[in-house]
């Protein structure tokens, strides 16, 4: 049963004579899932670097012809890399793409792999990319010859692209004489200069070496090279040395010595005659090759030896992925979700931090506001809900498990580089653990996830949905509004639910979102409903329609 308290007025049950809204409508995003394999060997060389965040970064001949037949049987379609590529430039519909497109790519340039996966590829009709490093070509045992590239083309299950010139090849960084594996991420540092290189000698730099690879191999090999894999994923995206907060979440070892690398990176690919780049995706941030993704970097699955097809069975084909990792590598698992002036916001439920993404759900900027964790001792930032009242961001933060605090309000002033804090509250004890928060009707407005709606200018009681306690804990996801209305996401149930002005409620059936996982957050974007679901695997911001 469904009612509220709120002016003396009841609403109408749930069960019974609810009045039903038109069910939204799932919108999928359609997508290529990008696999990336580095050996296909028996015997691998195990000290190769650019592991790319995967473990062991290869597999066996006949575990590489099982994975092949899997994927067959998981029911995924293999896809060219002429057609990937046509298919993110837009010059591919994607109803063009056969169902559950999958694409197959190579990095590094081992000859095992050609030796060794060619003939599993020619059975199972795929089509493969090999990125490949030029300085190894022809100069390091066990790497590709040009004789070998020429017979992988010759062959029809390969085409060819660049790994850079430099490839996974050490840059120094310091004037100590530290080096890195990482030479597209860091600045280098100019010992007759004494002082790291500038932004733009950098971009120069990759530029000529990404320049001199295409020079080097084109015309040899008559075949035009237009795409680029950031050796290790690298594209600048690690300012710092890891310190996740978790440690067991994210054991990834990557770095760069500057920021704001990355521009430079993009416009030094274009500049050379690059069209699109791929990076590798980590652990909790698999997801599709997609018209939301940034043509600069598109993200992979790395294929190792503990790889397994589930784990791409997982991804979901209308799911985008929140940011896992704040900029300097803290474990950030992203929850509360507000959109502003344009712009989708979202905090970190561990770390004291603050996110704008851009329009292909990447960062764009970050605030890490360390008065939000004044008075919490060692509890987590535990931000519950976020919401604009005017130019202030305010930040609900629930009270630790283990604190004798209270839960906080708090106002951020997010205009410049550094957030500045307004003003900081505590709340009433009602207020201890909500779902979320939102702006309505010029008041911000909290719910538990009993579904108990409160003016948080006062703390009083607007709403409430009268269910068994049995039913009630950890039933409702929100609030959002919806066309002018409040409304929360009824988890049992599986129907939003809008409270209109009359004091009725309608009931939006949604259409399943999957077999497992946990609604923590929604947030609306024009006529758009996105839903942050988190499961074991990973957390996907799934997109539905609203109708109505």
């Amino acid at each position: 049963m469904l009612a509220a308290l709120g002016m003396l007025a009841a609403i109408v049950p749930v069960a019974g004579r609810a009045d039903v809204l038109p069910a939204l409508i799932a919108s999928p995003v359609p997508g290529i899932s990008v696999v990336l394999f580095h050996q296909v060997s028996d015997s691998p060389v195990k000290s190769a670097t650019g592991e790319d965040n995967i473990k062991h970064p290869w597999v066996g001949v006949a575990e590489f012809d099982r994975l092949l037949t899997q994927f067959e049987r998981d029911g995924y379609h293999f896809v060219t890399p002429e057609m990937a590529e046509a298919f993110y430039l837009g010059e591919l519909p994607a109803r063009a793409l056969p169902e559950k497109p999958l694409a197959v790519t190579f990095d590094d340039g081992w000859a095992n792999a050609y030796e060794n996966a060619t003939g599993p590829m020619l059975r199972h009709h795929v089509k493969a990319a090999m990125y490949f490093e030029g300085i190894l070509t022809d100069t390091r045992p066990l790497r590709l010859s040009t004789a070998q590239l020429k017979k992988m083309l010759a062959s029809g299950a390969w085409t060819l692209q660049s790994h850079g010139w430099k490839g996974h090849s050490n840059i120094v960084t310091s004037a100590d004489g530290d080096t890195d594996p990482y030479w597209y991420a860091n600045l280098q540092w100019l010992p007759e200069k004494k002082r790291l290189e500038t932004p733009s000698e950098f971009e120069e730099r990759v530029y000529e070496d990404l320049a001199h690879f295409r020079t080097a191999f084109e015309k040899p090999l008559g075949i035009r090279i237009d795409s680029f894999a950031y050796p290790s994923g690298e594209h600048g995206q690690n300012v710092a040395y890891p310190k996740p907060a978790l440690p067991d979440q994210f054991p990834i070892d990557v770095h760069s010595n500057a920021s704001e690398l990355f521009p430079h990176l993009r416009n030094a690919l274009a500049r050379a005659g690059y069209r699109f780049a791929y990076i590798v995706d980590s652990p909790a941030e698999y997801h599709l090759v997609n018209s939301q993704n940034d043509i600069w970097r598109l993200p992979r699955i790395g294929v190792g030896g503990d790889f397994e097809p589930s784990e791409l069975r997982e991804i979901d084909t209308d799911g985008f992925e929140l940011p896992a990792m704040s900029p300097d590598r803290q474990y950030a698992e992203c929850g509360p979700l507000v959109e502003h002036d344009g712009h989708l916001y979202t905090a970190s439920v561990a770390q004291p931090e603050i996110y704008e993404l851009d329009a292909h759900f990447h960062l764009a900027r970050a605030w890490h506001v360390p008065g939000l964790l004044e008075g919490r001792g060692k509890e987590p930032s535990q931000i519950a809900g976020i919401a604009w009242d005017g130019s202030d961001l305010v930040v609900m933060q629930n009270r630790g498990e283990g604190s004798s605090g209270r839960a906080t309000i708090t106002r951020l002033d997010l205009s410049q580089a550094e957030a500045r804090i307004r003003s900081r509250s505590a709340l009433p004890a009602d207020l201890d653990f909500i779902a979320g928060l939102t702006a309505f009707d010029g008041r911000l407005v909290a719910m538990t996830d009993a579904g108990d709606f409160y003016d948080l200018a006062n703390g009083k009681l607007l709403f409430y949905y009268t269910l068994p306690d049995a039913e009630r804990g950890d039933r409702f996801a929100g609030p959002i509004v919806v066309g002018g209305r409040l409304a929360a996401y009824d988890k049992r149930l599986r129907r939003l639910a809008v409270i209109r002005s009359d004091r009725t409620v309608g009931l939006a059936e949604v259409p399943p979102i999957r077999d497992k996982g946990d609604i923590m957050n929604l947030v609306v974007v024009g006529k758009t409903l996105y839903f942050n679901v988190w499961n074991d695997t990973r957390h996907a911001l799934l997109r539905y329609t609203i109708p109505f």
